[in-house]
C-alpha cells in the first residue's frame, strides 16, 4: 500500500513521479476558494492527459481520492488546494531463510543473522531474527533488487566427517543429495573429487588457503527483482547452504548436532 506522508508548499507548477496502483488524498483548502469549483487538477501518463480528476463542476470538497494505475506524474494548475500529500510506499517484503540442506537434525530449520539488502532508492535492509524471519520496509517507487548474505555462524557444522563423506562419494560407497553435492563442491569446478575433499579438510585443521569456498554461505534463489513494490509480498523465501557442511548438521542454535563428528 500507499499511506499520505508529509506536504509540498506549492502545488502551482509541482509535479511528482508514482508507482502504483496506489490511492493518492489531496486536500482542499476551501477558504481559498470561497467554496468555489476546483478546476485544472489533472493526471498525467508519458506525457498525455488520461483523466480530469476534479472537473470543472465539482464542489469544493474536504478532501479528494483518486486511483492511480502506472508510472505517472500528477500536476495541477491551480493554487485552490492546500500543500500537496506526498504518497509515501509503506508495503513490506517478508519471508524466511531457512537451512537447505537439513540431512542431521530438525527440518525446517531457521537461518538467523542473513541480511536481506535491497538495492534500490532508497536502499532497505534487514537481518532475518533467530527463526529465519525477516521484513524489509522503506520502499521507494522504483525497482529493487533482494539479495541475502551471510558472513560467520559457522558453529562447527564442517568438520573432517564431511571431508571423508566425499571421499565415501567417490569410491560409490555412499549417496548424496542434490544439496549435499552443491555443498560439497567447495572448489566450484562442478562435480565432486578428492581436490574438493583436501580443501575442507586444510578448513578443518585451519591450514591457509587454499580451502575454496568452505565455510562460506550461498542461497538459493540468489536474488529477486521487482519493478516496483506497490502492495505487501509475503512468503518471499530462501534457502541458505553453508558450503562444506556436507552431513547437513548445521544449526543455529543447534542442540542436535553433536559437539565431535556429525
Amino acid at each position: 500500500g500507499f499511506r499520505t506522508c508529509g506536504q509540498l508548499v506549492d502545488i502551482d507548477a509541482q509535479g511528482v513521479t508514482l508507482t502504483s496502483p496506489a490511492t493518492i488524498t489531496f486536500e482542499c483548502d476551501s477558504s481559498a476558494t470561497g467554496g468555489a469549483p476546483i478546476e485544472g487538477v489533472t493526471l498525467f501518463r508519458d506525457g498525455l492527459r488520461v483523466q480530469d480528476c476534479t472537473g470543472s463542476n465539482d464542489p469544493c470538497v474536504s478532501s479528494r481520492s483518486l486511483q492511480v494505475d502506472g508510472d505517472l506524474v500528477i500536476s495541477c494548475d491551480t493554487s485552490n488546494f492546500s500543500p500537496w500529500v506526498v504518497a509515501i510506499n509503506d508495503s513490506s517484503i517478508s519471508g524466511t531463510v531457512t537451512y537447505g540442506n537439513p540431512v542431521t537434525g530438525p527440518n525446517p530449520r531457521g537461518v538467523p543473522g542473513v541480511l536481506l539488502s535491497g538495492a534500490g532508492s532508497p536502499a532497505v535492509s534487514d537481518t532475518s531474527a533467530g527463526a529465519g524471519t525477516y521484513s524489509l520496509t522503506g520502499f521507494g517507487l522504483g525497482s529493487y533488487t533482494i539479495t541475502p548474505t551471510k558472513s560467520g555462524g559457522i558453529n562447527g557444522a564442517v568438520t573432517s566427517n564431511d571431508s571423508a563423506r566425499i571421499a565415501q562419494y567417490i569410491t560409490g560407497n555412499t549417496s548424496l543429495t542434490t544439496a549435499q553435492q552443491t555443498v560439497a563442491d567447495v572448489s566450484g569446478v562442478g562435480g565432486l573429487s578428492s581436490f574438493d575433499a583436501a580443501l575442507i579438510a586444510r578448513y578443518v585443521v585451519s591450514l591457509p588457503p587454499p580451502t575454496g569456498n568452505t565455510g562460506t554461505w550461498i542461497f538459493s534463489p540468489v536474488s529477486n527483482t521487482h519493478l516496483t513494490v506497490p502492495s505487501d509480498i509475503t512468503g518471499e523465501d530462501y534457502a541458505g547452504l553453508l558450503m562444506g557442511d556436507v552431513s547437513g548438521n548445521w544449526g543455529d542454535p543447534s542442540p542436535f548436532r553433536p559437539v565431535v563428528g556429525g
